[in-house]
């Protein structure tokens, strides 16, 4: 018989490896019953709802890809709040809170081996430099539960890549991202005659462009390999709506990465390239229709030349003369809100950098740049070494459906480098490296064509 050894307690479990979510679980019920048994006797709903965790948990524990799932739709949601106890979580940060201790028993348990990419232990090393960063800076007040979900969501991204490394969860986890998207888009519906900038439930028409951005090209891949003719017209509706919606934002930022993600979607396809530039006279034509006189408005945005163009330069000045001022480990995670505490700041003390890349370099170091960096470096690359060796089989139909997914996990990062530019983008950022590393996965071996002869 196998021995299964956790903290305070050993248990005999059998050796069939199938066997060990199973005594783990019970492991977990044993030691939080005496914790349950308080909560019933003062607190009855916290005890119910302990009840229904559990249950929860335990159905997840054998299907751990379902909670990543959740992950995918939820955290399209982070507007909205949930009151638990001391602490304020939204939807998507409670899905990370059910997935990752999961995905450690799951990986515990030694049923498979887990699918990540050779360079995933930059991941962790990122995480490292960080803690560094934050022990440096003294831990600084009103820093440690923004730690705390950053850690959660760097545990994320690995999750996803490993749960997620087949065809069929990554198309369903493409369809969570854009129902998340969808239903967004629709609550924004009422603002799209009337306000100047739609910024839908989030409020704030720069994170709303990015969130419906991020499902536009989910959109995209499940319109292209459906089949059903009202599938596919109610896919290509749901793009129009979002797009229009990124429109109204007036998030330049958005315009910009978008735009690049979806032309080189298109860039070897000529009618998808017709349907791209039929899709922009529309919306050249709604527009107008929709918003009148402040169509004009929008066009004086896009030149340029208003104040947050002016704020946002003088932020990128705090941030580079931060990083010159502290390379190694920066001014301390999470403060670049107080680099006039380190740095002599001029102007625009007090506000974010709107720019990831400068945020990490000026936080928390060049090196943990450099790291992020070499991440989203290794993914690319994977994924761009599995489209070669897919061109060189002769492109076989058996793997169209997953090409068609490595392109979109490549649209996606391209969407998601740009766009990290001009926003300091959160648990999406994970969550689509997640994606793209468990795409980069799928096939394992491609025959060549010289292998096949030889055969």
């Amino acid at each position: 018989m196998a021995r299964l050894s956790l903290p305070l307690l050993r248990l005999r479990a059998p050796s069939n490896p199938l066997d060990r979510p199973a005594a783990l679980a019970a492991a977990a019920g044993l030691l939080l019953a005496p914790l349950l048994g308080m909560a019933v006797a003062g607190a009855p709903v916290v005890a119910t709802s302990l009840v229904v965790a559990a249950v929860v948990f335990a159905v997840l524990l054998g299907r751990p890809h379902w909670a990543a799932y959740a992950v995918c739709f939820s955290m399209f949601f982070n507007h909205t709040w949930l009151p638990l106890g001391p602490a304020q979580l939204d939807p998507g940060d409670l899905a990370t809170l059910i997935l990752v201790p999961i995905w450690l028993l799951d990986r515990m348990s030694g049923r498979r081996r887990p699918r990540l990419l050779p360079h995933w232990w930059l991941v962790p090393a990122l995480l490292a430099w960080m803690t560094a960063s934050l022990l440096l800076a003294g831990i600084p007040s009103g820093v440690l539960g923004r730690f705390a979900r950053e850690v959660q969501m760097l545990a994320t991204c690995l999750a996803v890549m490993d749960l997620l490394a087949e065809e069929r969860r990554l198309w369903i986890a493409f369809g969570c991202m854009a129902a998340g998207g969808a239903v967004e888009i629709a609550l924004a519906l009422p603002e799209f005659g009337s306000a100047y900038r739609v910024g839908g439930a989030y409020d704030q028409p720069n994170l709303f462009a990015h969130f419906i951005a991020t499902a536009v090209v989910p959109v995209v891949a499940l319109w292209t390999v459906a089949r059903n003719r009202t599938l596919r017209a109610v896919l290509l509706g749901v793009l129009g709506v979002m797009l229009l919606g990124v429109v109204l934002s007036i998030s330049r930022g958005t315009y910009i990465a978008l735009g690049l993600a979806l032309l080189w979607w298109v860039r070897a396809n000529r009618r998808q390239l017709a349907l791209l530039l039929a899709v922009t006279v529309v919306l050249g034509v709604v527009v107008p229709s929709v918003r009148g006189k402040d169509t004009d408005e929008i066009g004086e945005r896009l030149e340029m030349k208003d104040e947050s163009v002016t704020h946002r330069w003088a932020t990128v000045i705090n941030g580079l003369n931060a990083t010159r001022a502290h390379p190694v480990f920066g001014v301390g995670y999470g403060q670049f809100r107080k680099l006039d505490h380190a740095v002599e700041v001029t102007s625009q003390a007090g506000r974010s950098a709107h720019n990831f890349y400068l945020t990490l370099a000026a936080t928390c170091g060049l090196p943990a740049l450099l790291i992020y960096l070499g991440i989203l470096t290794g993914v690319m690359r994977r994924l761009a070494r599995w489209q070669r060796q897919f061109v060189a089989a002769g492109a076989p139909r058996a793997l169209e459906h997953s090409a068609l997914l490595v392109k979109a996990a490549q649209a996606m990062m391209i969407y998601l480098v740009v766009t990290s530019m001009t926003k300091g983008v959160g648990m999406t950022l994970w969550v689509v490296i997640g994606l793209a590393g468990a795409a980069a996965q799928l096939p394992r071996r491609i025959a060549t064509p010289s292998a096949e002869g030889g055969a």
